[in-house]
């Protein structure tokens, strides 16, 4: 298979996402957001989130399938922060964790953004009101990724303690 189109970037691109116009959202290691049109990768829209990913090999960075949230680790792993994208304003910070964060994700429902930690617990926060949902079983050990099924009604969590819940 050859690829139809391809584009360079500045830092190490740590997220691909496929919006539900079509477009295609990437994210680097700054945190440089480009929405890129489906067909010419042109930039039509992006901003930059200003928050320094050194260490990435989970997921740190996730949006919701329109690209209307954007939930973040932050630079020093301490919490984890959702956005409004249109409005560009904090909606909520979760730093309930003890230890680091080491992993977010929202949703395909677009209704709670995750945060996983070092210290095994998951926090579900409605992205409307920005408050805690509720929370998911503990694991004895850190997070290392948090998936959903396409209509959102299971998730699933890994983690060093060799679990998947």
């Amino acid at each position: 298979m050859k690829p139809s189109n391809k584009k360079l970037f500045q830092h190490p691109v740590i997220l691909v996402k496929i919006l539900e116009s079509g477009n295609i959202l990437s994210v680097d290691s700054k945190t440089t957001v480009a929405i890129m049109d489906k067909i010419t990768l042109n930039v039509v829209n992006g901003f930059n989130g200003k928050i320094f990913h050194e260490e990435y090999r989970s997921r740190v960075v996730d949006f919701n399938s329109d690209a209307t949230s954007f939930v973040s680790v932050s630079s020093e792993a301490d919490s984890s922060k959702l956005f409004n994208l249109k409005t560009k304003k904090l909606i909520t910070k979760v730093t309930r964790h003890h230890g680091h964060v080491t992993c977010v994700g929202i949703d395909p429902l677009n209704r709670y953004m995750f945060s996983c930690g070092e210290d095994g617990k998951t926090f579900a926060m409605d992205i409307n009101s920005g408050k805690l949902a509720f929370t998911l079983p503990v694991h004895v050990d850190a997070i290392n990724d948090i998936v959903f099924s396409d209509n959102a009604k299971l998730i699933a969590t890994a983690s060093y303690d060799k679990k998947v819940l």
